[in-house]
């Protein structure tokens, strides 16, 4: 029997991780909860309600896990807000570390990230080996990421960084910056020139490849969680939703602001083309969505 922490478990990623392992026999769940739950939805499982920064961590003793998949972040509104978020993150993540080796806890950590650590590069591809330049959102971000980052360089660390790309699905970025816009305003939304590159995932797939990671012999110390069939520009991303929902695109431009917050401007203009050099893994792995009508039908339709 596994037993298995997941913080962040209401969040976007973390709900349908859930899922995907309460359908696998044999595994013992513990989750770490703080806002917008609802708590029948968890009901079969060992549930923790605290915010990241107060968690009683005694539970994590108590329950002696073999995995930890921590998907907790603090948000905050703004540069500022972000930043006193990600110092809060950062004291949080030192905290339950410090924790875990005092206590002699060693289980398998996955820690989600994002590939917009790796900063903008044009036409070019990153993998785990590229030096991160953080930009737009994820300049605070990695603040609060940055003890485990820096722990998994030890030589007896456990833990996993997984780089996620544009992660595509019911309640994502993919829905409030294109299908909400669409649906409401009657224009699909192509930011600046669109010809920035773009990889995406499947949620769904993106939780599957993250527990075929766990199972791995060899734990590996980052990892870029992507799909290599599903790199695409933008503009061509963008067709696509149009062609599906029957409705035009619109080009949206979007001003650089002096003095003011400017990570959603980053963020849209974001271009990389995601590699990885854990051929392997990639070669014998076989994902549930690979064309970008299909995965853009499949996501609408939750919708």
């Amino acid at each position: 029997m596994n037993k298995i922490i997941i913080i962040g478990s209401s969040g976007f990623i973390g709900s349908r991780l859930i899922k995907k392992i309460k359908a696998i026999d044999n595994n013992k769940l513990m989750v770490l909860l703080h806002k917008n739950f609802n708590l029948a939805d968890f009901e079969d499982f060992d549930v923790i309600t605290s915010s990241l920064t107060n968690v009683n961590l005694e539970h994590f003793k108590r329950f002696k896990p073999d995995v930890i998949f921590h998907l907790g972040r603090l948000k905050g509104n703004g540069i500022f807000g972000r930043l006193i978020a990600a110092k809060k993150g950062k004291s949080a993540n030192k905290r339950m570390i410090k924790y875990l080796s005092k206590n002699n806890l060693n289980p398998r950590i996955f820690y989600f990230s994002g590939t917009l650590v790796y900063g903008n590069k044009s036409s070019q591809t990153a993998d785990e080996k590229s030096k991160i330049s953080p930009i737009s959102f994820s300049r605070e971000y990695h603040l609060a990421e940055a003890p485990w980052y820096e722990e998994s360089f030890k030589s007896n660390a456990n833990i996993s960084m997984l780089r996620l790309p544009w992660v595509v699905g019911k309640g994502s970025w993919f829905y409030r910056y294109y299908i909400h816009i669409a649906l409401k305003h009657g224009f699909v939304p192509l930011y600046f020139k669109g010809k920035n590159w773009m990889s995406l995932i499947d949620v769904q797939d993106c939780c599957t490849l993250a527990l075929h990671l766990s199972k791995q012999s060899k734990l590996f110390k980052i990892v870029n969680l992507y799909n290599p069939s599903l790199i695409v520009r933008q503009s061509e991303f963008v067709e696509i939703i149009s062609e599906v929902l029957g409705i035009p695109v619109k080009k949206v431009s979007l001003r650089k602001k002096i003095f003011r917050d400017n990570a959603f401007n980053e963020a849209m203009r974001f271009s990389l083309k995601v590699n990885s050099i854990h051929t392997d893994l990639y070669n014998n792995y076989h994902f549930k969505i690979n064309d970008l009508k299909e995965l853009v039908r499949k996501n609408i339709k939750q919708n």
